[in-house]
């Protein structure tokens, strides 16, 4: 018998539980043995049902129990109690992506200095096989570039924009009312959620922590109807999009922005809680990962994956690793080209189109035009594009194409 500690008993952590329930046989199957969930940590015990404690410690200094299961999320106290666990000889599984993005590099150093592991598959992407393919199927590969849609919240409140034409606040209310934004729904809508999922992927592929502070990240609180009416015009759908590059400079160019995508492409076509991810590796070429990224069973099923993995001998190089060392610094955003979609005054706008030969667009209802611009940098835009509400344009090349 394979006992399991669980820390936190939410949304994901009962996902766990009821797939253990319903797919015991299998799971243990699976893992050459039966699995049981031992003790369940809470902020209060559970009256009538023994595994529920409230003190870590009881967990900590239980030899019975190998593999911890962290689903608290956010740094304190997970970040104590999970080193406490590697500390003690307890495998690790974690979904947990602040976490992870902010301390990954140290806590991976500790569970390969006391001989376990740290597993974080469901951190990345939910249900989506993401982390393991990277360091394992695709061990003989560098990644090159990835891009992708990786944040449920801001994907139904964008998509419900589209759809609906409602209002970032209207459908933001819409999305809390269905669970599929929190209370507080800061860390997605501002782009934090999908910025650390994006630290992982680059931590994982180069070996170097890439930290979200490095990351010019930006949300989708400044998006308006009238920006989702002239994308429409134009034939743009807006995305929140998560990108990032290594040059052959070793500098890499990673950011987290809402981005108008053609509307053939295939991030375009995402809606609800649906993520995707496409990377360009350098034998294969390029791959897309698409599935559910968020919701109880999905990130649940991605969490068996790692105790599963846990039970069993890994191949070295399946087990993540990156150094605690900081990755170069990235190329200054500023300096970065981008096609801009720039929204003003009819006025302004028809007079940039005249001057600079830019594409005007207009769209029945909407009192501002906008213009789609040549690649600027920074500094260009701003002094180009003063008074203009801008948003960037994802390149052809970078969007691929649906099938």
């Amino acid at each position: 018998m394979k006992y399991i500690a669980l820390l936190g008993h939410g949304v994901v952590g009962t996902g766990v539980t009821e797939i253990l329930e319903e797919e015991g046989a299998r799971l243990a199957q699976a893992a050459g043995d039966a699995l049981a969930v031992k003790s369940i940590l809470t902020r209060r015990p559970r009256e009538g049902d023994a595994r529920f404690v409230s003190d870590f410690s009881v967990i900590e200094g239980d030899a019975d129990i190998s593999i911890v299961v962290e689903v608290m999320g956010g740094l304190s106290p997970a970040y104590d109690y999970v080193r406490r666990a590697l500390c003690a000889g307890k495998n690790v599984v974690t979904a947990n992506k602040e976490l992870i993005a902010e301390k990954g590099g140290e806590l991976l150093a500790l569970a390969k200095q006391n001989g376990v592991r740290l597993l974080f598959e469901a951190s990345v992407g939910g249900g989506i096989p993401l982390l393991r393919p990277m360091r394992q199927n695709l061990a003989a590969n560098r990644l090159l570039s990835l891009r992708g849609v990786l944040n449920g919240t801001t994907n139904y409140i964008l998509s419900a924009m589209h759809a609906q034409g409602l209002s970032f606040s209207a459908a933001l209310q819409r999305a809390q009312a269905l669970g599929y934004a929190e209370a507080d729904p800061t860390a997605d809508v501002e782009g934090h959620d999908a910025c650390r999922k994006l630290c992982i992927l680059c931590s994982l592929a180069w070996g170097r922590h890439v930290s979200p502070s490095s990351v010019r990240c930006e949300g989708i609180t400044h998006v308006t109807a009238y920006d989702v009416l002239l994308a429409e015009a134009g034939g743009f759908v807006i995305k929140l999009v998560v990108s990032a590059a290594m040059r052959e400079t070793g500098t890499f160019e990673t950011l987290v922005a809402p981005r108008l995508l053609p509307q053939s492409a295939l991030l375009a076509s995402l809606g609800g809680a649906y993520n995707a991810l496409l990377c360009d590796m350098s034998n294969v070429g390029p791959l897309a990962f698409v599935g559910q990224g968020a919701g109880k069973r999905a990130t649940a099923s991605a969490v068996w994956s790692d105790i599963l993995a846990c039970c069993l001998p890994l191949p070295a190089f399946e087990v993540p690793a990156w150094s605690e060392a900081p990755a170069d610094a990235p190329a200054p955003w500023e300096s970065v080209r981008f096609r801009r979609f720039a929204r003003c005054s009819y006025e302004q706008a028809a007079r940039l189109a005249s001057t600079h030969g830019w594409r005007l667009i207009t769209a029945h209802g909407c009192p501002d035009a906008a213009v789609l611009t040549d690649p600027l940098s920074h500094e260009e835009a701003a002094r180009l594009l003063h008074g203009c509400a801008l948003l960037r344009i994802a390149e052809e090349a970078d969007s691929w194409r649906k099938a």
